[in-house]
């Protein structure tokens, strides 16, 4: 566990107050996805338009925008703000959000677009999935709900990344770190068995996830898929940490974040979601028959 000194202590003792800061940013976020929608070839898995969390500028970052000046576009969490910045992640062009509509947000979008030597009418909305509604789906504008708040949920973002990557080197071939747009988790995929074809037919997904109709807080969760056959939960083994089995439309194990920040030092907090993911994954890998990791 070399990266427990990189964890970023968690401090609020109540997650669930951070919903409101997590809708704005996801709705804020849909304009990157809406960057590589357009700007970007399609990706049979919508890859091309997830993000990745940058330390470097504390916020969301797209994939490089082949434009005539290389970018992307970035949202900064700190300043609540969208940027467009070059492979190095230096800031070409500032968009405060505060006091934003959806509207005004495009056309700042399109102006950048013409000073990188991008196509205009290239831009077009993301209409393939839907996510909650929001008041700028109306013609409301963007607040700044809370600084504060908007410092702890990066660091569950920069938390999430750390530990996920830090586990990413005992498995062959697990996906990069990313944040999807549809259901704005940061996600990371392991595969667990390959066919012949060499295919994927068994993986364990891991990550956090973002308040939804299951929890009203962030949560850690592991999941998995088979491609063909059964899988047996009358038995689900006893998970440490805090951890528990859901079962509701789903099954996998779940990690709620004020079960984490029940833990008042960093130290303590990266041990329980560390213990979590490593008893978790592999009880995952047993019940879909494949053989535990040892780390």
């Amino acid at each position: 566990m070399n990266q427990q000194k990189e964890w970023q202590t968690l401090s609020l003792a109540n997650p669930s107050t951070l919903n409101e800061t997590i809708r704005e940013l996801h709705h804020a976020a849909q304009f990157i996805a809406m960057a590589g929608h357009s700007l970007l070839p399609g990706a049979e898995d919508d890859s091309n338009t997830n993000m990745g969390w940058s330390d470097e500028i504390g916020g969301l970052a797209g994939r490089v925008l082949p434009l005539n000046v290389p970018c992307r576009l970035a949202l900064v969490y700190d300043s609540f703000e969208l940027r467009f910045v070059d492979k190095h992640y230096k800031t070409l062009r500032t968009l405060k959000l505060a006091g934003q509509t959806k509207r005004t947000v495009r056309n700042w979008m399109l102006e950048g677009l013409t000073d990188f030597g991008g196509r205009t009418d290239a831009l077009q909305p993301v209409t393939h999935y839907e996510i909650p509604e929001h008041a700028t789906d109306r013609g409301g504008s963007f607040r700044l709900t809370s600084t504060y708040d908007l410092r702890e949920l990066a660091r569950y973002r920069h938390n999430t990344k750390l530990i996920l990557e830090e586990l990413a080197v005992h498995f062959d071939n697990a996906s990069s770190v990313r944040i999807w747009p549809h259901h704005f988790d940061t996600g990371m995929v392991i595969p667990a068995a390959i066919n012949k074809e060499d295919q994927t037919i068994k993986s364990v997904g891991i990550g956090l996830a973002t308040p939804d109709e299951n929890y009203n807080e962030l949560y850690f969760y592991i999941n998995h898929w088979v491609a063909a056959g059964g899988v047996t939960y009358a038995k689900l083994p006893e998970l440490p940490s805090e951890g528990r089995w859901h079962r509701d439309g789903w099954v996998g194990a779940i990690l709620l974040a004020a079960d984490v920040v029940a833990h008042s030092e960093g130290s303590a907090q990266y041990e329980a979601v560390w213990r979590f993911f490593r008893a978790g994954i592999n009880e995952t890998l047993r019940l879909i028959g494949q053989g535990e990791m040892t780390f």
